[in-house]
């Protein structure tokens, strides 16, 4: 035995810890880990893909998509490169690329359905409908452990104004993985019958909060839809939105997630509410607003605003980082340019958190009213900006929480939209069932925000002159 060979470490003991360190979500420690075995085995393949998918997690895609080529080169046939690369891209939003990926994949596995149901997923995203129905009719027969191929259905069908067909498939997303539970007071939830649509007169239902913020400004709309039908509501929402949705009509009782839960009858998430109804794109309770503002913010903002001169739009353009597709739907600070260029127009900041460093890299600056940390700070998430929104002339929104404020306030918003949407905005339309002040403004060609701010400025100008 070589003296080097001697003293060259164990292979399968680091790799195995370098993977129980992923596992566990203990990523630098398993980013270390996985450097440590390429110093000794640079042509660990395992070891190359599983450290570019912790590179991806961190926002370094190029140094990501550079260690799976680096793997593929090594191994051109390594399923977990190419599955991992193609997320990647379609993180990125470079979709002919995760395309070519899925391809070379069904190539080496043609039974792998995970396979079809992403490239169902990302022809969505390409806007070739048609190819992305034939690859879910390939996948018809959904099993139990295909749970995410009805869930992407379901986007889908959604989207294409088959509101009978997806809310159905949409309850598949209760049948994924669960998340933990926000509180003890939730694991109750499990032992109350789940409403499916019965008579509610007399009867007390618990309405729990789930998925985005925006979700839940949007589909609080329903409390007051079961109130009228006889029901006594019980909403639990998520923590910060606890003040916000204390001024929503409809809700008998407002519970934090640690509170007491009183006796209740039937439970149900927010968005199994269509489904249990049947509710079609005409059904849809869009009676606004439904939310109201605090009557001394609103005073206050009002006073403060009371100054500025001209026709005020509020402004919002960053969405949540966490959301897989939010590069895609969030429009560059450096597009609203033009807007503010508008003689006689006033740009106000409704921007919160990430987002926000880009004001500083405007260059130059264009004038933009910003209330920065004294924004919902002491008031509670949204509160501020419901006040404000209340006072403005426009909101002119990417795809965000910020949008279905506006909307349940039944403020005027426009709404900037990426090609294709979120399947709650459809396709082609202007308007929106579930906003009635609401204003669709869709990509043309894909990610040219440029042509999307033309029309809106055309737009604001006519307003403006009137």
């Amino acid at each position: 035995m070589s003296e080097e060979t001697r003293h060259k470490p164990d292979l399968n003991r680091l790799l195995a810890k370098a993977v129980q360190h992923h596992a566990d979500g203990r990523f630098d420690e398993a980013e270390a880990a996985y450097l440590a075995i390429l110093r000794n085995f640079p042509d660990q393949v395992a070891a190359i893909s599983n450290l570019a998918t912790i590179v991806a997690q961190k926002g370094q895609v190029k140094k990501a998509l550079s260690l799976f080529d680096r793997a593929l080169r090594i191994k051109p046939d390594f399923l977990d490169a190419l599955k991992n690369k193609a997320i990647a891209l379609t993180a990125k939003d470079r979709f002919e690329e995760t395309m070519d990926v899925y391809d070379r994949i069904a190539d080496i596995d043609p039974s792998n359905n995970s396979v079809l149901q992403n490239k169902a997923f990302v022809l969505t995203f390409l806007g070739r409908i048609e190819e992305a129905k034939s690859c879910y009719k390939a996948l018809a027969a959904f099993r139990e452990e295909e749970h995410e191929a009805e869930y992407s259905w379901a986007m889908l069908a959604l989207l294409t104004g088959d509101f009978k067909g997806g809310w159905k498939a949409h309850e598949s997303r209760l049948k994924k993985e669960k998340p933990a539970k926000r509180a003890k007071i939730l694991a109750e939830t499990e032992k109350i019958p789940k409403w499916e649509g019965e008579p509610l007169t007399g009867k007390t239902i618990l309405i729990d909060a789930e998925q985005g913020l925006g979700d839940s400004i949007q589909f609080i709309r329903y409390a007051k839809f079961l109130q009228e039908k006889g029901a006594c509501t019980v909403v639990i929402p998520q923590t910060v939105l606890f003040p916000l949705l204390s001024h929503v009509e409809g809700i008998d009782y407002l519970v934090p997630s640690d509170g007491t839960l009183p006796e209740v009858d039937f439970y149900t998430p927010f968005m199994s509410i269509p489904n249990a109804l049947a509710d079609t794109e005409d059904s849809i309770p869009a009676d606004v607003p439904y939310i109201h503002v605090d009557p001394d913010l609103e005073e206050k903002w009002r006073n403060k605003l009371a100054g500025i001169k001209g026709y005020k739009i509020g402004i919002f353009w960053h969405g949540s980082p966490d959301y897989i597709l939010n590069n895609m739907r969030s429009v560059p600070l450096e597009a609203f340019r033009p807007l503010a260029e508008i003689k006689g127009v006033t740009l106000i900041n409704l921007q919160k958190g990430p987002g926000c460093d880009e004001i500083a890299e405007l260059d130059p600056p264009f004038e933009l009213i910003d209330f920065g940390d004294e924004l919902d700070e002491k008031s509670g998430a949204f509160m501020d900006s419901a006040a404000i929104i209340k006072t403005l002339d426009l909101v002119v929104s990417s795809d965000s929480a910020i949008t279905h404020l506006a909307g349940a306030l039944a403020a005027p918003v426009w709404i900037l939209l990426s090609d294709p949407p979120d399947w709650r905005w459809m396709l082609e339309r202007e308007d929106s069932p579930w906003y009635p002040t609401a204003r669709l403004f869709r990509q043309k060609i894909r990610g040219d925000w440029a042509e999307v701010m033309e029309r809106v400025v055309g737009e604001v100008k006519k307003r403006v002159r009137k």
